[in-house]
């Protein structure tokens, strides 16, 4: 106890209930520190990891660019759908994650 720290998973197999607003009790689904879930349209782990939100951003990236590609879009209309579709998508998970600048570009290079 090294004035350190480390997540761990001893609660595991506890069964964790909630009361909701008529009192009955909701169990909760217990993650592990390493499992994601979807929260307010962000993938987070507690412990720091952002494979998944990464992953799905990227795939968006590319289902956009994929229908652009094979769209009937003028330049300019193209050039609006991104700057208010995907990039307002893309933007909005941004301030709850720290990516480096090579992150950032591998969600922005299909597009």
């Amino acid at each position: 106890m090294n004035g350190t720290w480390k997540l761990s998973d001893k609660g595991e197999g506890l069964d964790l209930v909630a009361h909701d607003k008529d009192e009955n009790e909701i169990s909760l689904t217990y993650l592990m520190s390493s499992e994601n879930q979807q929260m307010l349209g962000v993938y987070l782990a507690p412990n720091g990891l952002l494979t998944t939100q990464l992953d799905y951003m990227l795939k968006k990236s590319k289902a956009w660019a994929e229908l652009i590609r094979v769209g009937h879009l003028s330049p300019a209309e193209a050039w609006s759908s991104m700057n208010h579709s995907i990039l307002k998508a893309l933007e909005y998970p941004l301030p709850d994650l720290t990516l480096t600048e090579k992150q950032r570009r591998s969600i922005l290079t299909p597009m």
